[in-house]
């Protein structure tokens, strides 16, 4: 078989599981209703196309940390709300449209959704810049929840070699490098 025709019938697939977008609000939506972790549902999970599992994890964890503040400018917009897109989708959309780099522009969208969202950038760039005077917001990374941000507050689990190491020796090392237990 012709190099291109496998190239043909893997897109085929692809088109067949859905598009990126609807599987990354497929997965949100199984979130919020809590039948497995980001990972599970995006690395793990074996019906995900290997090309998209990356890509939708990142996009689920940066919309996640953008949550409030997507909900916000989606709310202030009357026009938006009558779109046949589900929640979990506006709001993987207005993240790729308002903050990543490229986003609905180069990962392929349908160009359906692309002409249908792409005229609210204006609109959603104006609530964001209120948002953000309201904030006191310098940059993109400040509108990231205080605890979000904190990577402190982030635990770390460690295993220990004890064949190398000893518990007390690990525990010691680390509170030098000023973690806290």
């Amino acid at each position: 078989m012709p190099k291109n025709k496998k190239a043909l019938k893997a897109q085929r697939k692809l088109k067949a599981k859905g598009s990126f977008y609807e599987l990354g609000a497929k997965v949100l939506e199984r979130l919020e209703q809590r039948e497995g972790s980001i990972k599970s549902l995006t690395v793990g999970n074996s019906k995900m196309p290997d090309d998209y599992k990356r890509n939708i994890y990142a996009l689920i964890c940066q919309t996640l940390k953008l949550a409030p503040v997507l909900t916000r400018i989606l709310d202030s917009s009357e026009e938006v709300k009558k779109l046949k897109f589900s929640r979990q989708m506006l709001l993987l959309l207005t993240h790729d449209l308002l903050f990543a780099k490229g986003g609905l522009w180069n990962k392929g969208a349908d160009p359906n959704i692309n002409r249908t969202i792409r005229p609210f950038r204006k609109e959603f760039m104006n609530e964001l810049d209120k948002i953000r005077q309201e904030m006191g917001a310098k940059c993109d990374e400040d509108l990231v929840p205080e605890h979000l941000r904190n990577d402190k507050l982030t635990f770390r689990y460690v295993r220990v070699n004890t064949l190398v190491w000893t518990t007390d020796k690990v525990v010691e090392h680390f509170v030098k490098d000023s973690y806290e237990l």
